[in-house]
């Protein structure tokens, strides 16, 4: 009985599963479900006319008829609120993907990039790919029955990207001096 020639091949990984992706793919396929949940978000079922049906049922159920004047108001404001946030959180899962985009491909170009900076590029690169992403968001918009296309939103988007990333940066400043007073430079634990 004759082995297989791909056991017998040394350079084969055969502990490898192939249908788990590699890290930086896996960080890329959760930025593709973002943008799903943004094409999902642009089109008309998502208009301010329906979610404005939403709004008036929770304001009913919570607080009656009282100052049922403010159900509009409270749909736009929560629009806008929704714009900063969420393409806030679609930065930071772009800012992990490019990080780790970035980190590896600097180890397979053999140079090491500091982390703080390393981090800095990635942020930068976020929030370009999310004015990027929200401008032809707001662009699509303009073909849509129900939906207006808004340069005041895609800044919204991008700053909203912007600030979580740099609450990221400062977080992570922050965080670093206290970790790095815990070792000498020797190696050893500072006493």
């Amino acid at each position: 009985m004759a082995s297989s020639p791909a056991i017998l091949n040394p350079s084969l990984d055969l502990s490898r599963k192939p249908w788990i992706l590699p890290p930086v793919q896996r960080h890329w396929i959760a930025v593709l479900g973002c943008l799903a949940f943004v094409c999902f978000t642009s089109t008309t079922l998502m208009s301010g006319y329906h979610t404005q049906f939403v709004v008036d049922d929770v304001w009913k159920a919570l607080f009656g008829n009282w100052h049922n004047d403010w159900r509009g108001m409270a749909n736009g404001d929560g629009r806008k609120v929704g714009h900063f946030l969420g393409y806030g959180l679609v930065g930071l899962i772009f800012r992990n993907a490019w990080q780790h985009t970035l980190s590896a491909r600097a180890v397979r170009l053999g140079r090491t990039l500091a982390n703080s900076r390393l981090m800095i590029l990635a942020a930068l690169m976020s929030v370009f790919s999310i004015f990027v992403v929200a401008s032809a968001d707001e662009l699509h918009q303009c073909f849509l029955p129900q939906r207006v296309g808004s340069f005041g939103d895609v800044l919204r988007d991008t700053f909203g990207a912007l600030f979580l990333n740099l609450v990221l940066l400062a977080y992570h400043a922050y965080r670093r001096p206290a970790a790095a007073h815990l070792w000498s430079p020797e190696g050893y634990p500072a006493e």
